[in-house]
């Protein structure tokens, strides 16, 4: 099972994942970098449920002049 895990395409298809989890967490509360380091800590799948669960970030919004 560990020489599994230490081929090359299984290792870059979890960084690649674990980029699109960061990716798609961008506009979430953790952001970018927290889904993309949590993606790697935990499985991408598993960070992906979190994805699902989180709120959007509030974009802060300037009121037009009048």
């Amino acid at each position: 099972m560990l020489k599994l895990l230490m081929v090359p395409q299984v290792l870059a298809a979890y960084v690649i994942l674990a980029l699109i989890v960061g990716l798609l967490g961008r506009n979430k509360q953790v952001g970018f970098w927290g889904f993309l380091v949590l993606s790697l800590v935990m499985t991408p799948i598993l960070t992906g449920f979190f994805l699902v669960i989180t709120r959007d970030r509030k974009i802060k919004t300037i009121p037009a002049r009048r």
